[in-house]
């Protein structure tokens, strides 16, 4: 499959000719592996520093602008580089985890290999809060206007990766593996999920 990759909506690009990043993989773990993209010229890394991390978190609409400010008033640049490194480095895990996997349905041999995240998520600092209900719910009739939301304190550098490993775990857990796949484009080639084919047994 080859296509023609759009730029990400979002903030500017910090490079010049550096294009936005790209939100197209139908799942945000396999954004977060195409946050990094080869050219015939250079290598694109759109978490290459800890404000980059920052920015692509919100584009990625896994923490709000408001949350991303408390994080920056809260830390150094240097706590936010290192913590970016460490989510380039997860991101590196976790590529060759779904390389080793994509194209048939996880099982629970699979366990083993996904220590390194659950040791990520195992950190994670949740609170339960009732907020107004989504404009998603809304369509479907409710007993109430309300519903209860899962939050994350996320003020530190240390939690920006939470979010990420959430996302990977959602997609671990609950996505067919078998219809993760890879395309090429005009940034090289990139991860999916393809929502196009029927599910088996569907």
């Amino acid at each position: 499959m080859k296509v023609s990759l759009p730029n990400g909506a979002g903030a500017e690009s910090q490079i010049p000719n550096t294009p936005l990043p790209f939100f197209i993989a139908n799942h945000t773990a396999l954004d977060f592996l195409n946050s990094t993209a080869a050219t015939a010229e250079t290598v694109l890394d759109w978490l290459g520093s800890g404000k980059d991390l920052l920015k692509w978190l919100v584009q990625a609409k896994l923490i709000g602008a408001s949350q991303a400010a408390a994080v920056r008033a809260n830390c150094s640049s240097r706590e936010l580089d290192e913590v970016a490194a460490r989510a380039r480095a997860l991101r590196e895990w976790f590529r060759g985890f779904v390389l080793s996997h994509m194209g048939s349905r996880l099982t629970a041999k699979a366990v083993n290999s996904l220590q390194p995240l659950n040791r990520v998520l195992e950190r994670d600092e949740k609170y339960w809060a009732i907020v107004e209900r989504s404009a998603d719910s809304k369509n479907h009739p409710q007993d109430s206007g309300l519903e209860r939301r899962a939050l994350r304190r996320c003020c530190t550098a240390n939690a920006l990766v939470l979010p990420i490993a959430q996302a990977m775990a959602d997609l671990v857990c609950l996505e067919d593996f078998s219809m993760v796949k890879r395309g090429d484009g005009n940034h090289g080639s990139f991860f999916f999920l393809d929502r196009t084919q029927p599910r088996a047994g569907a």
